[in-house]
């Protein structure tokens, strides 16, 4: 067999030893929870009624869907850097979860901002500190466990997406 693929699954396997499996599935499922009723709470019928939405965007259900798995998997990255051992990384751990508690908040925040209030400028600003806030968390990540970090980048493919849907909607509207 490979060696450099023996290496790899070595590297793996030493990182999910370290995992809380327990509070890894109690902040996906807070933070899916949080979603679902900020979504519910934050998104005006009458206001959405008469957004122009572009011709790439996904539907309602999708939307919903995978932004629920992106928040899942930003919520796990955190659990398994929070439960990974402090050693000599306890600043940069403290570091982390402030960020990711800025950027939970701003990504709950950005639902009604952009579906209630129709704030469309306001929304792509705050898809733009999301992106630099999972930007900093990566490289923190990336020196603490390799698998947050790669939740962390998924995250952030969704928030590209976000961001192309934010500033579609800027121009549409």
């Amino acid at each position: 067999m490979n060696t450099s693929f023996l290496d790899a699954k070595r590297r793996v396997r030493r990182e999910l030893s370290c995992i809380n499996t327990t509070l890894v599935i109690i902040f996906a499922a807070a933070a899916v929870t949080l979603g679902i009723i900020f979504a519910i709470g934050g998104v005006d019928g009458d206001a959405c009624d008469e957004i122009i939405f572009p011709e790439c965007a996904f539907s309602p259900f999708f939307m919903c869907f995978f932004f629920g798995i992106a928040v899942a998997l930003f919520a796990v990255s955190q659990a398994i850097i929070i439960s990974t051992p402090a050693g000599c990384v306890a600043k940069q751990k403290t570091r982390g979860a402030v960020l990711f508690a800025c950027a939970l908040i701003l990504v709950y925040v950005w639902i009604p901002v952009m579906f209630t209030a129709a704030e469309f400028l306001l929304g792509t600003l705050l898809v733009l500190i999301i992106m630099l806030a999972c930007a900093a968390l990566f490289s923190i990540a990336l020196k603490i466990n390799r698998i947050a970090a790669y939740a962390i980048f998924a995250f952030a493919l969704w928030m590209l997406y976000i961001l192309y849907f934010s500033f579609a909607l800027l121009l549409l509207n």
